[in-house]
């Protein structure tokens, strides 16, 4: 199944900077997907966003997220 939403992927999402790009990427219309180790202020958010009426949307609580690089010879 396609969709024609885009989605959009946010760490720290709960509080700050990153609430705020939450919100307003879920005031344009995106498919949220955010992470936060603040569970209390996570659920705020996310009940925002459903408030909202038109977004989807998932919290994924998170306590360490590591990003590798590792570079690759073509």
């Amino acid at each position: 199944m396609k969709s024609s939403r885009p989605v959009v992927l946010i760490t720290g999402g709960a509080s700050g900077i990153g609430r705020a790009a939450v919100l307003t990427f879920a005031r344009a219309g995106y498919a949220i997907v955010f992470t936060d180790i603040k569970s209390d202020n996570a659920d705020s958010v996310l009940k925002e966003i459903k408030d909202l009426g038109t977004v989807k949307s998932i919290v994924v609580r998170s306590f360490y997220l590591s990003v590798r690089y590792t570079p690759v010879n073509l």
